[in-house]
């Protein structure tokens, strides 16, 4: 598990430096993770990295579940 949360880490590290200081370029964009990295950034209250990792991971694990009871 513990590595797992390193290489979501990694993604969302690479994704955060691939949009430094390009706001609007993120704002268009439509995927989970960019999601949440906007989540209550305009309240002043953005998500920290340890509750977007959580969300991811649970996302992940959720729709492993779901795939896996439809066979």
């Amino acid at each position: 598990m513990a590595d797992l949360h390193d290489q979501v880490r990694e993604v969302l590290n690479s994704q955060r430096d691939r949009f430094a200081g390009d706001e609007e370029a993120l704002a268009d964009k439509n995927d989970l993770l960019s999601l949440l990295l906007r989540a209550g950034a305009l309240e002043g209250e953005p998500l920290t990295d340890d509750q977007i990792i959580d969300n991811l991971l649970t996302f992940l694990a959720a729709g492993h579940e779901t795939s896996a009871r439809t066979q």
